[in-house]
């Protein structure tokens, strides 16, 4: 029988040296290995501000490790740091999901107000992305749907530092 369990703390973003901070990674029963190799490490940033004439402009960061041709910056029109971070996850999944298979996920985000979010993905799902009072959806009710669809299947860690 196999399976993948990960024992991982929040930690916060001065630490030196991630290793210790991964308790123990698991593949299968009996076989318990300390390793961090398992997980493309990533990290994501998202922010937003007004312009000079008063629009809302968010920006995101992916950062896959130094020279990697997949790191990015890019600009939402009209969007929110929540908005930008969702986004900027979401995209980090789609990138992972290119490779065949896809690499088992360890991802840093720097927004705290999006981990409940993403903790109750897929309660959430369940009705829909809808406010409990079912009268409008949630804020980034897009994101989030698309999101609960990508990491489906995946082997992920978002820590929020």
């Amino acid at each position: 029988m196999w399976f993948r369990r990960i024992l991982l703390r929040q930690v916060p973003s001065t630490s030196m040296d991630l290793r210790h901070e991964i308790r123990w990674f698991a593949t299968a029963v009996g076989h318990v290995e300390q390793n961090l190799d398992h997980f493309t490490k990533v990290y994501t940033t998202g922010y937003s501000f007004f312009d000079q004439n008063g629009n809302r402009i968010a920006k995101y960061g992916v950062f896959w490790g130094p020279n990697d041709p997949r790191n990015a910056i890019r600009t939402l029109p009209g969007s929110t740091n929540v908005a930008a971070t969702l986004t900027a996850i979401l995209e980090v999944i789609h990138m992972a999901r290119e490779e065949e298979p896809p690499p088992s996920l360890l991802i840093y985000s720097d927004l705290q107000s999006t981990e409940d979010l993403l903790k109750n993905l897929r309660d959430y799902a369940k009705r829909d992305f809808y406010l409990r009072r079912r009268d409008e959806k949630m804020k980034n009710a897009e994101i989030l749907q698309d999101l609960f669809s990508a990491v489906q299947g995946l082997h992920l860690k978002v820590i929020f530092y």
